[in-house]
């Protein structure tokens, strides 16, 4: 899933024109890859399957991803490498946060010593409105960026040109929210 499209952004502009579509397409690919890259996340739903984890507290599990919108399934691990399903009676999941908390004390007890497999969904269902802004506002960063270093006017002079900043602070403003470390 792309976070915005070539149409997308030329609405946020304002553009009908067709003229610049093929540059305007690839400054929105790398845009929407950058964002990805940037904020380590990726923007859609995707089902991840036998991920194993340990307890980051004695009856908590911090899952690689969030947020996570479902536990599919979870089991612990036995010394043997054996896997047992966990009732979703015995545990509850925070989704902002992609913790597992643990209810049944049996359970905790084993997950502590061989850890679990965990089959769950994580993603963004809808990409969040300030990312898509950033990702218009810094579509239009790039195409107005000046790329050369500097410039030689009228006169014969030189003017040298500030070294741009591939992220503006605004923009990074608005990712920094969805970064996850």
């Amino acid at each position: 899933m792309s976070i915005i499209s070539v149409q997308e952004y030329k609405d946020y502009i304002g553009s009908t024109s067709n003229k610049d579509d093929v540059k305007c397409a690839m400054l929105v690919d790398f845009v929407n890859q950058f964002i990805i890259e940037y904020c380590n996340t990726n923007f859609s739903t995707t089902v991840a399957t036998d991920v194993r984890c340990s307890a980051s507290t004695p009856n908590t599990v911090l899952l690689p991803t969030a947020p996570v919108h479902s536990i599919e399934a979870l089991y612990t691990i036995s010394d043997s490498g054996e896997k047992t399903l966990v009732a979703p009676e015995d545990y509850f999941l925070d989704s902002k946060a992609g913790l597992v908390n643990i209810t049944n004390f049996k359970v905790a007890v084993s997950m502590r010593t061989w850890g679990i497999s965990v089959d769950y969904t994580y993603g963004h269902l809808d990409i969040p409105t300030p990312v898509s802004l950033a990702a218009l506002e810094l579509v239009t960063h790039y195409k107005k960026r000046e790329f050369n270093s500097s410039k030689t006017i009228n006169t014969g002079e030189s003017i040298s040109f500030p070294k741009p900043t591939p992220l503006p602070m605004h923009i990074a403003s608005l990712l920094d929210m969805y970064k996850v470390l």
